[in-house]
């Protein structure tokens, strides 16, 4: 799949028609062996995740800027009650650490500060996973290649010691041309995965830090330095 969304746009480049283009593809696919049926098989876990992490990994849905001020201003309400079932209505991390602050608000600010960052560490833990499916299709599909390749040589040349000194070299030219397959497909599928899965990560990095960042101004507001009219307490 990430082969073809690559290579499509070269298609006019050698002047084919989709369909040729199609068949092309397939003929070179099939040409692999057996192997490319496992680097595909990486392709499809690489944009399985993409399109997961693409929807999943947003600041939206992980320290929304709206959220944020409306919390503020029901907790200065004094509304606890209203606050919490928000929350609880609210599928971020964000919301879950209010919840937490809301709901332990007459404890030491130090016990709420240590509750709130394990409850956010547990939270991002889970974003770190789920890029390591990335790492382990961009770490593979080399390998794979490599595979397919070195099998391919090792086939290759076992024709050409049967045939004897006076074999034509030619017969088993073929056979290295198509054990290099394996290896182009396996390298075209972890270059562009290995750069996604780095992406990911600085971006899972960045929100960690926006997340940070406004729990601990919260922290601040309401327990540090409360307003008068927005006590911790009831």
């Amino acid at each position: 799949m990430l082969l073809l969304i690559l290579t499509l746009a070269s298609q006019h480049a050698y002047g084919l028609s989709p369909g040729q283009y199609w068949t092309e593809v397939q003929t070179w696919f099939r040409s692999g062996g057996n192997t490319m049926w496992f680097i595909l098989a990486c392709s499809v876990v690489t944009v399985a995740f993409t399109l997961e992490r693409l929807m999943r990994l947003r600041r939206s849905r992980i320290a929304p800027a709206r959220f944020l001020s409306q919390v503020r201003a029901t907790w200065k309400e004094g509304r606890f009650d209203e606050l919490i079932e928000r929350c609880r209505k609210t599928d971020n991390p964000l919301a879950r650490a209010v919840q937490l602050m809301a709901e332990n608000r007459n404890v030491p600010v130090a016990d709420i500060r240590a509750i709130v960052s394990d409850a956010i560490s547990t939270e991002l833990q889970i974003h770190h996973r789920r890029i390591r499916p990335l790492m382990l299709s961009a770490t593979v599909a080399p390998l794979l290649g490599l595979a397919g390749t070195v099998s391919g040589m090792i086939g290759a040349f076992s024709r050409f010691r049967l045939l004897g000194e006076t074999g034509d070299p030619t017969v088993f030219a073929g056979d290295i041309s198509v054990a290099l397959i394996t290896t182009q497909a396996g390298l075209i599928v972890a270059i562009p995965t290995l750069a996604l899965a780095s992406l990911f990560g600085d971006r899972t990095a960045r929100l960690t830090d926006e997340l940070d960042m406004a729990v601990q101004q919260l922290l601040i507001e309401w327990f540090v330095n409360p307003d008068k009219d927005a006590a911790p307490g009831e």
